[in-house]
């Protein structure tokens, strides 16, 4: 059984259009969203339709396709846990236990792109291997992201990041003592122009409030303060 709700608005005094129209399953997972039409009557265009699909354990699935063939779409996603016979050798392995082993994506007039992912014992990340194209064959490795390892909390001790052959992030991260808040961060990757990295060299330092609220940004040396309801 499933609930079709509709969302007007009202945009004039002679035109009732509908912004949005959802159609969601009463497991209360949302399986389909239809966006915006300028018809009043029951017969109804709609500019852009989003699907939702879901496998039986009610893990999101696809959000349209990656390849875009349906109904004007302009983003689609798939996301692969057990079974990734689709992503071309990107990534080595399913997993059983909800991890995702790879996704792809695609955006109106680019390529389809991407990702495959490893994790360590303890099921956090430790690589990301990027390929693109149709059958995700094309620049394989060139946005990867590898080294990544952390401490005995599960924070971040260190990440790379590529652009081509270029490691343009090598990121080391710092810890107050006894805390899980990052004091500072050192980076000795190297300059490109593909690519917007970390500011290499070594940052400020990070400085927190009482409620724990980072008020200086030492790698931006941005301050930020907050109201009575810690909101920036």
């Amino acid at each position: 059984m499933t609930f079709v709700t509709s969302i007007f608005i009202n945009l004039s005094r002679l035109n009732l259009r509908t912004l949005r129209m959802q159609k969601i399953l009463t497991l209360a997972v949302w399986v389909k969203k239809i966006l915006h039409s300028k018809d009043a009557g029951s017969s109804k265009n709609f500019l852009q339709k989003t699907d939702y699909i879901y496998n039986v354990r009610g893990w999101l699935r696809k959000i349209n396709d990656p390849s875009l063939a349906n109904d004007n779409d302009v983003f689609g996603m798939e996301l692969n846990y057990e079974n990734v016979s689709n992503m071309n050798g990107l990534a080595p392995s399913g997993f059983y236990n909800g991890n995702i082993a790879g996704m792809k994506w695609g955006v109106k007039n680019d390529m389809i792109r991407g990702y495959g992912f490893q994790y360590d014992e303890l099921n956090l990340i430790g690589e990301a291997d990027y390929a693109g194209g149709t059958d995700l064959s094309n620049d394989d490795g060139y946005y990867k992201v590898d080294n990544i390892d952390y401490d005995n909390n599960g924070n971040i001790m260190s990440l790379s990041r590529y652009a081509g052959n270029v490691r343009f992030d090598n990121l080391i991260y710092h810890y107050y003592p006894n805390s899980n808040q990052l004091y500072w961060m050192e980076d000795g990757g190297n300059t490109t122009a593909e690519a917007d990295g970390y500011p290499n060299g070594t940052s400020g330092n990070y400085i927190y409030d009482e409620n724990g609220n980072m008020k200086h940004d030492g790698g931006k040396n941005l301050n930020v303060s907050y109201n009575h309801l810690n909101l920036p």
